[in-house]
C-alpha cells in the first residue's frame, strides 16, 4: 500500500508540475487564444484557470484508467472513488 501511495503522489506532483508546463507553453505559442473581440469593440479576455482547468480534466482521466487497473489487480473496484478523481486528483488518491 506505501508503493501505492509513494506512486501516486509522484504522479501528482508530475501532473501539476505538467500541468503549468502545458499551460505556460501554449499562451507563449497563442497568446492570444483566452482573448476574445466583442461585437461593440470591447475585449474580453479569460484568465489561464480556464485553460489550466482543462488540462487538468484530462490529466485526471489518465489517472481514473491508472486507478481502475491498480484496483482491479487488487480486485477492489469503488466507482465513488474514480468519479471523485475525475473532480480532484488528490482526494481521489485519497
Amino acid at each position: 500500500m506505501i508503493r501505492l501511495l509513494k506512486k501516486y503522489t509522484i504522479l501528482m506532483i508530475a501532473s501539476i508540475v505538467i500541468t503549468e508546463l502545458i499551460t505556460f507553453a501554449i499562451l507563449k505559442i497563442w497568446p492570444d487564444l483566452l482573448t476574445t473581440k466583442l461585437p461593440d469593440g470591447a475585449i474580453q479576455t479569460f484568465g489561464n484557470g480556464f485553460l489550466e482547468g482543462g488540462i487538468e480534466y484530462m490529466i485526471n482521466i489518465i489517472f481514473i484508467f491508472l486507478l481502475a487497473k491498480e484496483m482491479k489487480n487488487e480486485k477492489i473496484l469503488s466507482l465513488p472513488v474514480l468519479v471523485v478523481t475525475f473532480f480532484s486528483n488528490l482526494i481521489g488518491v485519497l
